[in-house]
């Protein structure tokens, strides 16, 4: 413009030009870098959603009620080639009876109670359910005569009774409102301000 090479009109639309194109610029740069980062995710999703479960039913019905009665036999188990969690363990627990099983930490208590659903599996011919082995009843029906509380707590980010209901087919108002007084939480939770929601 000193020079008199460009006019302060050409200076200024050439100024005006790059203001425009600096956030197209900008939003590309942002965009090339969610779907590369959206590809990732979409590769450990797929990983996950095509993983076979390593634990399946082999020849199992569903015919027979669950009573409850739990027989581990001379069981030996050990996590992908690592020392036993449990050695030769031999238990026998009649259907309807309570059992509490001590030990110091790492010496396969939750291992053990981790067997009866199939969370990890058994070695054949040592975990027994009403005297069948445990393999031979159905995941699914196995499953659903099961509680299981594991150590590490979760909840949902959603309401509590949405926590309480969870894994329940079509839990009703007083289904939620009993299972909280069986856990002991009912009174804390009328407490809140907006109490279950």
């Amino acid at each position: 413009v000193v020079e008199g090479r460009i006019t302060l009109g050409a200076f200024v639309a050439f100024n005006a030009y790059l203001a425009h194109l600096a956030w197209p610029t900008i939003a590309l740069g942002w965009v090339l870098s969610i779907v590369r980062r959206g590809m990732v995710a979409m590769e450990r999703i797929a990983e996950v959603l095509t993983t076979e479960p390593a634990i399946r039913d082999e020849a199992a019905s569903e015919e027979a009620a669950i009573s409850g009665a739990i027989e581990f036999r001379n069981l030996t188990f050990a996590y992908d080639g690592r020392v036993p969690a449990l050695r030769e363990v031999s238990l026998s627990v009649p259907a309807g009876s309570t059992v509490a099983i001590v030990g110091p930490t790492g010496s396969g208590k939750s291992t053990l109670a981790a067997m009866i659903p199939r969370l990890f599996d058994p070695p054949p011919g040592t975990c027994f359910l009403d005297g069948r082995e445990i393999r031979e009843i159905s995941l699914q029906a196995l499953r659903r005569a099961v509680g299981y509380v594991p150590q590490e707590s979760f909840l949902f980010s959603r309401s509590i009774r949405e926590n309480v209901a969870f894994g329940g087919a079509e839990p009703d108002e007083p289904a939620i409102l009993r299972a909280g007084r069986i856990a002991g939480i009912a009174e804390e939770i009328e407490a809140f301000p907006e109490r279950w929601e």
